[in-house]
């Protein structure tokens, strides 16, 4: 797919034609975009935290106001929905887990059930949102 790079000032008043599919434009869509320098990705090598607070700090916003045609319209909330779907679904199955682990009292072959349920859903959780950044990433 090609990719173009727009500055804040050639994103105020966009042709109407469609973002996505280069088809005339029947409506704009309001999308807020973020992004930190590729390099802060290294920090997570060094500390998690420190990721997260120099990702937060060196971030970057912009509202852009994007022409889309109809089939598009819904086009970033979709892939939203692709990406935080299943990431939401690692931490139900986790929290589903936990509940059955509690609710087994002594019963051992329930308790190791709930134990494989987290570390099931803790792991759909992480890869899953591996895929959501790189789902998203695409823009």
């Amino acid at each position: 797919m090609a990719a173009i790079w727009l500055d804040r000032d050639e994103c105020r008043d966009l042709p109407p034609v469609c973002i996505v599919c280069g088809a005339d434009a029947t409506t704009v869509s309001r999308q807020t975009f973020r992004w930190h320098p590729p390099w802060v990705i290294v920090l997570i090598l060094v500390n998690l935290l420190i990721w997260a607070i120099v990702a937060l700090i060196l971030t970057k916003t912009m509202t852009v106001y994007a022409p889309v045609c109809d089939p598009h319209r819904n086009y970033w909330l979709r892939r939203k929905l692709i990406a935080w779907l299943p990431v939401l679904s690692g931490v139900v199955l986790f929290g589903i887990g936990a509940a059955v682990m509690i609710s087994a009292g002594n019963n051992l072959q329930l308790q190791d059930v709930g134990l494989y349920v987290m570390m099931g859903g803790a792991l759909w959780f992480f890869v899953t949102l591996i895929v959501a950044a790189i789902i998203l990433r695409g823009g």
